[in-house]
């Protein structure tokens, strides 16, 4: 098929799935407002009394599983001629799901992060939702998204995807071990100083594995908590046209050894080697770790956690507290037979009956704003006893969406496997590290 090359590229760097402008994590321009003119040419309409079977992709643990499957029964009960039959892939999702479009097999709505979107956008692949959004655009359906997470679909002059969810990051803490240590709960005031600082506090660097305690616990994606710290820093990944790699800045010099002190120096935070042995989420839920840097979709793990636990706002960097999201995309590739039921399920998953159920478990924070500030709907406080207000902040005010750029998939590879070494080596030089990233990822930069 066409661009076979182009996407095994995109899956060979992508070894990994890691759950504003396309460069920037500042907030970003709105999305065409509704009433928005429709395309002149005809778009395809969907046939609700036509007998269809389509195929709909995802990862996730079972749980997540779960909740996408009560998504797809709830959209075949509304539309009972549609089929839908869930694709569960919960490992090495973007390799099989490459697979898929080389054998011609792949499913008719694929799930991806927006970041990976770009990518399989740019090769040539998917199906642009373009003519459907501005077709049918209004306040029910589409104006009630947030304008940047509708930018983040956006590539070469087209819209790619609808979002499916998303969630900020924030610190979530156990309050037996600030109580024990005499500290008070991280609040707004809390700096990147402040951090190491109450972090030796709640420390226990006991030689007793049973008593051993780390202040902080980071999620284990390398890019989602380098890229909060790097923004924090007031560094970045792309230029603001895309077209050049400023990775390799004073800023992100900063950040990195920040977070490299916090493990060698400061020895408030878990070499990543410790993890071995368990995730950074199963050492928190084991209290192990007084403080755990996570997306806003833990909330649902935490409802497990037999500790009094809350939320709080990153500290605050030299320049701001932003942390990364990762907004999840719904795309329809070119080659699908059934595009316009798998857009009747994107606008289903994304419309308030989806989201509703998606964000039922607090697995992840809805992509409406109608939705986010319904309390009986959003983390309602009879079901989740956790600061809301700080869930809402983080997202809305503290996030920056992860850079959309074409080359993003390998670029994340390669900043993946050289900061993952530079993270597990006590001696280990940014400046090397940084070094090595720009080299390999400006040979990839188009020219």
């Amino acid at each position: 098929m066409k661009n076979t090359k182009a996407i095994a590229l995109i899956a060979m760097s992508a070894v990994a799935l890691s759950a504003c402008s396309s460069t920037s994590p500042a907030p970003v321009a709105s999305t065409p407002a509704p009433g928005t003119s429709a395309p002149t040419t005809t778009v395809p309409k969907f046939d609700p009394n036509k007998k269809v079977s389509i195929k709909y992709s995802f990862w996730g643990d079972t749980d997540t599983k779960a909740l996408h499957v009560a998504v797809v029964d709830a959209f075949m009960k509304e539309y009972p001629n549609v089929t839908v039959e869930p694709v569960y892939i919960p490992a090495e999702y973007l390799t099989k799901i490459q697979t898929t479009f080389t054998g011609g097999t792949q499913p008719d709505l694929i799930n991806f992060t927006a970041n990976d979107l770009i990518s399989f956008a740019a090769a040539g692949v998917l199906e642009p939702q373009t003519k459907w959004i501005k077709g049918e655009w209004d306040k029910e359906n589409f104006g009630d998204n947030f304008e940047r997470l509708m930018k983040a679909m956006e590539y070469n002059g087209e819209i790619w995807a609808l979002p499916r969810n998303s969630a900020g990051r924030t610190i979530f803490y156990n309050k037996r071990i600030f109580d024990e240590a005499g500290v008070k709960y991280p609040d707004s005031t809390w700096t990147w100083d402040t951090l190491i600082e109450q972090g030796k506090k709640l420390t226990n660097n006991s030689t007793d594995p049973n008593k051993k305690v780390y202040a902080i616990g980071f999620q284990g994606e390398i890019s989602d908590i380098s890229a909060s710290y790097i923004w924090q820093a007031g560094g970045d990944y792309f230029s603001q046209d895309g077209k050049k790699f400023i990775f390799n800045s004073p800023e992100s010099r900063k950040a990195l050894q920040y977070l490299h002190d916090l493990i060698y120096v400061h020895q408030i935070a878990p070499n990543p080697s410790v993890y071995t042995n368990g995730t950074p989420q199963s050492l928190f839920m084991n209290e192990k770790i007084a403080m755990h840097f996570d997306a806003g979709s833990f909330i649902a793990t935490m409802q497990k956690a037999k500790f009094e636990w809350n939320l709080a706002l990153f500290p605050m960097g030299p320049k701001n507290r932003l942390g990364a999201l990762s907004p999840t995309s719904l795309a329809i590739p070119k080659a699908s037979k059934n595009k316009e039921a798998a857009w009747e399920l994107a606008k289903f998953i994304n419309g308030p009956k989806g989201q509703e159920i998606l964000i039922s478990t607090g697995f992840s924070a809805p992509v409406r704003k109608s939705i986010l500030n319904d309390e009986k709907k959003y983390l309602p406080g009879d079901k989740f006893k956790v600061d809301r207000k700080v869930a809402l902040e983080s997202y809305t005010d503290h996030s920056g969406v992860k850079p959309t750029n074409p080359v993003w998939t390998q670029t994340d590879t390669i900043i993946k496997k050289y900061l993952g070494l530079y993270y597990l080596d006590k001696n280990g030089k940014i400046d090397e590290s940084l070094k090595l990233i720009e080299n390999e990822v400006n040979a990839i930069m188009p020219k």
